[in-house]
């Protein structure tokens, strides 16, 4: 049964115990990233910012205070930070002195279902860049957009073309997208790996 509990780790295994939540369901219980990230709403407490990212993602230091900067920088109260985050190993690494960020601003078809392109890159950004396309992997604005653009957690099962929906109803209530001007969150893409 879907369940909201305090977290079960210790204050001595992580200093921030007290700051996470969760919501325990069962795998008869999971119906798709519409209804997990609908979900999140049952734990907001009122903060000014949300952040949503895909499980088995790392963070670079000081991330937090890199989100707000640049979410600062976009000087865009319907700013929302969002891309396809890159793998661990480049976390925080200025890659061939580029400072290279995925930059979602191209899609595809394939078997009539569309698709982001990751095949852009922004380099060397001194601030957020605006982008018309939006990422279910990372993304970070402040909280009213999750109240206001609620997820549907009645698209049950719907992993492909679940970002455009969400894209294009954020979209249409105002929202603007932009690129994050460094790679401070990753995700460990490597299929069959046991993850830390």
């Amino acid at each position: 049964m879907m369940k909201k509990e305090a977290n079960d780790k210790k204050e001595e295994d992580c200093p921030y115990v007290n700051n996470v939540k969760t919501i325990r369901i069962t795998n008869e219980e999971a119906k798709g990233p519409n209804l997990a990230r609908g979900l999140q709403l049952l734990m907001h407490d009122g903060e000014e910012f949300c952040m949503q990212i895909d499980s088995h993602s790392f963070a670079g230091k000081a991330w937090d205070v890199q989100m707000l900067q640049d979410w600062g920088a976009c000087n865009n109260e319907l700013a929302v930070l969002t891309t396809y985050i890159g793998s661990p190993e480049n976390l925080g690494q200025n890659v061939m002195g580029a400072h290279e960020v995925p930059h979602l601003c191209t899609a595809y078809f394939n078997d009539d279902f569309p698709f982001n392109d990751r095949a852009s890159a922004a380099r060397n950004l001194q601030k957020p860049i605006l982008a018309p396309l939006w990422a279910g992997g990372l993304s970070f604005s402040k909280c009213h957009a999750e109240w206001i653009v609620k997820y549907d957690v009645n698209l049950l099962q719907i992993w492909t073309g679940e970002e455009f929906g969400r894209g294009a109803r954020l979209w249409t209530h105002g929202y603007d997208f932009y690129t994050p001007t460094k790679a401070i969150i990753a995700h460990d893409y490597t299929p069959g790996r046991k993850q830390k």
